[in-house]
């Protein structure tokens, strides 16, 4: 938090890459300091690896992955 995607965000992911981190951005809870860009730094990070999802996708794959039936329908739930 508290930093822009195509300045701050890209070099400490990109950094974490290097370094071995699997790394998932929550696109939507990251900002832009120009709106233009926004597609140019996931572009780029994505090139070296770096997913770009949102907190919807990762709640459901975090429910899909605990083979919990139950837990994943609460969570399509409270996303509908």
């Amino acid at each position: 938090g508290g930093g822009w995607l195509e300045e701050d965000i890209f070099i400490a992911a990109l950094q974490a890459a290097e370094r071995g981190y699997d790394v998932r951005l929550l696109s939507d809870l990251i900002a832009t300091r120009v709106d233009a860009d926004r597609s140019l730094a996931l572009d780029r990070m994505a090139l070296h690896g770096i997913l770009a999802t949102t907190v919807r996708q990762m709640l459901l794959e975090w429910a899909v992955c605990l083979h919990e039936p139950l837990l994943t329908q609460k969570v399509q739930q409270l996303l509908s």
